[in-house]
């Protein structure tokens, strides 16, 4: 028997777990083996990342409940309509044969909505249980008994926003987190190659389906700074949170060991569920840029070599040079000590790929590029030295802006009467 509309006092007990990504590491494959189980809620959409920040400033300027309703259905489209995804994760190709697409009705889902929150008054954090309640209500749309339910999950996927993060512990103060990592050099090419891939769908203009173009022009640094931040600015904010790392070579060779920590860590039974990559119950086959529609796990998934072919031996020494601890503690390899030390000068050398771009793209880009190579020259350099770097696009704007004035000083310094004297 399906359970009735959940109480304020029942949404009070879900634990919520926030999922994050180092650069492109899975998180919707963890997020769809997460999906069937039964005491877990959640909605299949990288769209609600945005809920604690953009999302509610647009939901909340609306005085009814409706037009807020109207509101959140339109901000996370594709759970209710895998044919309006904007992110390309395969939300049209579900089911067996890939040809279902995921499809919730959103009448139901306001309905439910209507009821669960008639009893929630204004005091009672209106954007905390909109959220929940928004968790709940989808799963009764779908018809699922939401007696067991016990955790949420938040696929927040992208940790850049920190007022974003501080919005959502606010809510949760004891939230869980997910981190999902996997070999970094890998990682990097497989946001590439989806850029790639976004880029040829997306433009018109033939120069921006070509490799270095499209690199570029979705910001190469950004995908650079992922590798080197990943999710540690969360847990170096909120130390004291509970964090579980999963890597993506474990989960695809050892699927049951490494869903079985998750299970522990969530504090939820096992279900065999936890091996199957479902969305709304139904087999999901990967994002559409991925390598391979696979369904499930592959251990060769992982192992592919042809990286190599965006990056050179210095692309990799200086990656891995960047990121020794991390590169040794996950069993990438080992960086030598000759490496360590000759990193500030192999810094300095344009990437593969960016030497490429100044090769080819013109005079009109010029500018651009050089700006995306100086902007990695001064997160790698600060990184080097241990300087706690955060990947929100401000705090990097600033940060280069204080570098450049430092340097404009400098150089005026060296120019002054004083100097000379």
């Amino acid at each position: 028997m399906k359970s009735t509309i959940p109480t304020i006092e029942a949404m009070s007990k879900i634990k919520v777990v926030a999922l994050y990504f180092w650069g492109r590491s899975g998180t919707l494959l963890m997020h769809s083996l997460l999906d069937s189980h039964p005491e877990v809620l959640n909605l299949p959409s990288l769209m609600l990342m945005s809920f604690h920040h953009e999302q509610w400033e647009e939901i909340n300027k609306y005085n009814s409940l409706e037009q807020r309703l109207d509101a959140f259905i339109r901000l996370n489209i594709a759970s209710f309509d895998g044919k309006q995804d904007i992110n390309n994760c395969g939300f049209e190709n579900l089911g067996p044969n890939k040809n279902t697409c995921l499809s919730v009705d959103q009448a139901l889902f306001k309905k439910y909505m209507h009821e669960i929150l008639q009893g929630i008054s204004d005091q009672n954090s209106p954007r905390k249980y909109f959220f929940i309640a928004a968790h709940f209500a989808y799963a009764l749309a779908r018809g699922e008994d939401i007696s067991t339910k016990k955790v949420l999950l938040y696929h927040l996927h992208s940790s850049n926003d920190l007022t974003r993060i501080g919005n959502v512990f606010a809510d949760f103060p004891d939230m869980l987190s997910l981190g999902m990592l996997r070999h970094p050099l890998r990682g990097f090419n497989s946001h590439i190659r989806a850029a790639r891939t976004m880029a040829s769908k997306n433009s018109s203009d033939a120069r921006l389906r070509e490799a270095y173009m499209s690199v570029l022009n979705t910001d190469y640094r950004t995908h650079y700074k992922h590798q080197l931040v990943g999710w540690t600015t969360v847990q170096r904010k909120y130390p004291h949170a509970p964090f579980l790392e999963v890597q993506l070579e474990q989960l695809h060779e050892n699927p049951r060991r490494e869903m079985e920590r998750v299970a522990s860590f969530l504090n939820i039974a096992w279900n065999d569920s936890l091996l199957e990559s479902t969305f709304n119950g139904l087999a999901f086959w990967a994002d559409t840029s991925a390598r391979n529609a696979i369904n499930g796990f592959s251990v060769q998934h992982t192992k592919y070599e042809d990286w190599q072919d965006n990056f050179d031996t210095i692309d990799t020494l200086v990656l891995n040079g960047l990121l020794k601890k991390f590169v040794e503690k996950h069993g990438y390899g080992k960086v030598s000590r000759k490496t360590r030390l000759l990193l500030p000068l192999l810094i300095l050398k344009p990437s593969k790929l960016e030497l490429e771009a100044l090769r080819k793209g013109g005079l009109l880009r010029l500018p651009f590029i050089i700006n995306n190579i100086l902007a990695r020259y001064i997160f790698s350099y600060l990184y080097l030295v241990g300087y706690p770097i955060d990947c929100s696009e401000g705090y990097l704007a600033e940060l280069e802006r204080k570098f450049w004035k430092g340097a404009r000083i400098f150089v005026r310094s060296l120019t002054s009467p004083e100097f000379k004297s």
